[in-house]
């Protein structure tokens, strides 16, 4: 149960994964990370640390070998982007994506972002690695605004169903990179 504590800590932040495909060019060829992604990216590595620190502060929640802590930590966004960008795609559609780009790109987005952040690890009883932005009454209503939108609510309701597809991507990461350790150390 403890395990599974930790992992869903670590995974929940997979919602926020992932770098996009352009939704306007012909056979989705890779264009540089779209705010969506980078945002997304940038709290699936924070889920991840959340969760180790979490389990180095409360080892009756669970433990992580050495090995596998060295591999979380070496994760790098680029490596959930295909399966992240796909199952965006498939499960919220082009125009919701475009949406959610639009306000990920603004200071409102990456504050959104950053404050949900800092209220994870703050929930976990974890030193925040940043500090809380300061969100000015506009930013707010621009939050608010794109949160009640249909593709707020959208990427909200998808995902449970977005966290399942990029778990066993997650997984096959983990184990493949804890086994290559194992193997170097053994």
């Amino acid at each position: 149960m403890a395990r599974m504590k930790a992992t869903l800590l670590w995974v929940s932040g997979l919602l926020l994964a992932g770098c996009a495909r352009d939704v306007d060019t012909p056979g989705g060829e890779w264009s540089p990370p779209a705010a969506t992604a980078r945002a997304m990216a940038k709290q699936t590595l924070a889920a991840g640390s959340a969760a180790i620190q979490y389990m180095e502060l409360h080892p009756t929640e669970g433990r992580i070998d050495p090995v596998r802590r060295e591999c979380v930590n070496a994760l790098q966004p680029i490596q959930f982007e295909e399966v992240a960008q796909e199952s965006l795609l498939s499960l919220v559609g082009k125009a919701d994506l475009r949406r959610a780009d639009e306000f990920f790109a603004t200071q409102a987005g990456e504050d959104y972002m950053l404050r949900n952040r800092y209220e994870m690890y703050r929930d976990k009883g974890i030193e925040p690695p940043e500090p809380a932005p300061v969100i000015s009454a506009a930013e707010d209503r621009q939050i608010k605004d794109f949160l009640e939108s249909p593709a707020g609510e959208n990427l909200n309701r998808k995902s449970r169903e977005l966290i399942g597809k990029i778990r066993a991507q997650i997984h096959q990461l983990m184990e493949s990179c804890a086994a290559a350790g194992k193997s170097k150390s053994g």
